[in-house]
């Protein structure tokens, strides 16, 4: 009997983020190379994804338990009217 394969995904376990910047809802950059130190949950989603909506408030959840604790970022490739006007209808604390 052979020995089950581990799934690539856990391979990234410990290791640091690659580099880059992004851009906040308020035009603020966030480095993620200055991330360090801590746990880092990046979420991708866009505003007409049922599961993305599904999940937000379990996101939430974890976020309020965890603040300070673990880094939270939400990215998407939407333009940032179609963001703010989902975030008036959609609460989402990151």
């Amino acid at each position: 009997m052979t020995k089950p394969k581990k799934e690539k995904i856990y391979s990234y376990l410990n290791k640091k983020l690659p580099s880059f910047v992004l851009l906040s809802l308020k035009n603020k950059k966030i480095d993620i190379s200055k991330l360090d130190g801590k746990p880092t949950l990046l979420n991708f989603w866009f505003t007409t994804c049922i599961p993305c909506i599904a999940e937000m408030p379990v996101l939430n959840q974890i976020m309020n338990k965890y603040k300070g604790k673990v880094n939270f970022i939400a990215v998407t490739y939407e333009n940032k009217n179609s963001v703010e006007n989902f975030l008036k209808k959609h609460k989402y604390n990151f």
